[in-house]
């Protein structure tokens, strides 16, 4: 079935051999809109707080990651065409399979996201101050959340596909599991400051700067763990990265192990 997908895929391709030149001017633009960044930030060798960038990044994976895990939770299917429909779902095929099937459709999707994503460099790198190599460890990093987040989530959604309480337990913990984020930053940020008017005078940059790199946010699921690589690199703390690697390594191999013993 693999080989007549793949097979499916190339003869698609060799009817449209244009996309392989819209791809390669999208490589080039988005490497373009990379470099842009670090000149929006005053250059890679500028003054700038790496705090703002890592919890820039952080933010914006942790988003990522809720984004694509509902989406895979309630649409596990995307990325199914009429053929798909016609000849996979209705074939002696596991619900397995079919899941892996689909991720093509949403490995699509995530590609076209990243690059919308890289086409924003210049204003993340005003915004804050994200140089050339932070956006390559954001795109990097938003690639691993994206896929790792929706396999997961599109195994549950298929697993607890018969029970709407399931899935609705399902989002109440991501949504707990945010707030509890949130709570925690907000309750760390009073103990600091003082106050709200405090915090105010923080303005948005020093609450991003704070709040997106603590603690609480670097332990999010799979987002912060995947954060913890890229944020070890910059602050030159290996125990970063080699927590960071082992935890998005453990996350990889439990939807391994979800894909090939459990029957769904």
């Amino acid at each position: 079935m693999l080989s007549a997908t793949l097979y499916r895929f190339r003869r698609d391709l060799a009817k449209k051999p244009w996309i392989i030149l819209i791809v390669i001017i999208a490589i080039a633009f988005s490497a373009m809109m990379i470099w842009s960044a670090s000149l929006s930030s005053g250059g890679d060798d500028a003054v700038r707080d790496p705090s703002l960038a890592i919890g820039g990044i952080n933010i914006i994976l942790i988003a990522l990651f809720d984004f694509i895990f509902v989406s895979g939770l309630k649409n596990g299917v995307v990325g199914f065409s009429f053929a798909d429909v016609n000849f996979h779902l209705a074939g002696p095929f596991s619900q397995k399979f079919n899941l892996m099937l689909a991720a093509s459709g949403v490995l699509k999707m995530c590609l076209l996201f990243l690059w919308v994503l890289v086409c924003q460099s210049s204003v993340l790198g005003s915004a804050l101050g994200l140089n050339s190599t932070d956006m390559i460890g954001l795109i990097g990093g938003a690639l691993v959340v994206l896929c790792i987040g929706y396999l997961l989530a599109a195994f549950l959604g298929a697993y607890y596909n018969e029970s709407d309480k399931a899935i609705r337990n399902i989002e109440i913990i991501l949504g707990g599991v945010n707030a509890l984020v949130i709570g925690a930053n907000l309750v760390s940020l009073l103990k600091t400051y003082g106050s709200f008017q405090a915090l105010g005078a923080l303005g948005f940059r020093g609450i991003i700067a704070t709040a997106g790199s603590s603690m609480w946010t670097q332990l999010f699921p799979i987002a912060g763990w995947t954060n913890l690589v890229y944020s070890g690199f910059v602050f030159k703390d290996m125990l970063f990265v080699v927590v960071g690697v082992l935890l998005v390594i453990a996350s990889a191999v439990t939807v391994f192990i979800l894909y090939n013993r459990i029957d769904i």
